[in-house]
């Protein structure tokens, strides 16, 4: 953009190149008095050659007042900087700092950012309202899809790998906490996601007569390693289907049948009824005067 001396903007860029300012050119800016921050020191840039460009920092300052091209160049005079810039998108700016919308170059950490009297990075980079409703979808598919269970677990997830969604969380994280806790305590979710998992290790257990933990735990192990959860949210339904499973298979273990006295056997069915010793007696007096061939 070509600067016409007499127009005034509040909003200003320019560049420093640490070889030829003065040691203290920090110091020479923040003593007006205004907000102002830089870049990350650009030691990796490259030209359209493939070239590494001229080690530099980017700077932005913002005014109380409008200030004209005259007289942001006594500043950039004192600095030894190429002539300054109005500045009409502070957040693409900043965000060019980091090259944030080009992958294609070399990311710089956003903690290498400096910022002076009160110039707030973290306001400048934080997402548009629409870039804020996207990531909160991606967070709650996150949650839905990984089957998350505690805001501990998603926080220490998203400081790892996501850490763009930073701003989002710090100011939605009671939402988030709740959507977490309405997962975990949704019936319909119970239903459709541990209770089927639980009766998976159950039917397990019971069609193969398994009564040693041990041996829920090796199938868990090679099988199902992913419902290796069951075994500290339902720990207690496992234990309780291996006793009932050690009982059933204590009741079907082969014991000989207690044999009856001689003498029942030998009466017909028609007289196992009797409780008439009189009749039971002629009975065997009959059978023992029969003759043995």
């Amino acid at each position: 953009m070509k600067n016409n001396p007499q127009n005034r903007y509040r909003i200003w860029i320019f560049i420093v190149y640490p070889d030829s300012a003065p040691q203290n050119w920090e110091d020479i800016i923040t003593d007006i008095g205004a907000e102002w921050g830089h870049s990350p020191l650009h030691d990796k840039d490259e030209d359209e050659y493939g070239g590494a460009k001229k080690p530099h920092y980017h700077c932005l300052i913002k005014f109380k007042s409008l200030k004209s091209y005259r007289q942001m160049l006594s500043l950039t005079g004192q600095l030894h900087a190429p002539n300054p810039k109005s500045c009409e998108n502070v957040v693409g700016k900043v965000r060019y700092w980091l090259h944030l919308d080009n992958p294609e170059k070399y990311q710089y950490k956003k903690e290498d950012i400096k910022a002076f009297c009160g110039f707030d990075v973290k306001e400048v980079l934080k997402p548009s309202k629409t870039q804020q409703t996207a990531m909160m979808r991606e967070i709650r598919k996150y949650i839905r899809d990984n089957n998350i269970l505690e805001l501990k677990q998603f926080m220490d997830f998203a400081d790892k790998e996501c850490p763009q969604w930073g701003y989002v969380i710090n100011r939605f994280q009671f939402q988030i906490r709740d959507y977490i806790n309405s997962s975990r305590y949704s019936s319909n979710y119970r239903q459709n996601k541990h209770y089927q998992d639980l009766a998976l290790v159950l039917k397990f257990i019971r069609n193969n007569a398994i009564t040693d933990m041990e041996d829920v735990y090796a199938f868990l192990d090679e099988e199902k390693p992913q419902l290796a959860y069951l075994m500290v949210d339902y720990y207690q339904e496992i234990k309780d289907c291996l006793t009932s499973v050690q009982r059933r298979t204590a009741s079907y273990k082969d014991v000989p049948p207690e044999p009856r006295p001689l003498v029942q056997q030998q009466l017909p069915k028609a007289l196992t009824s009797f409780r008439d010793p009189i009749a039971l007696e002629e009975y065997y007096e009959m059978i023992d005067s029969e003759p043995i061939y």
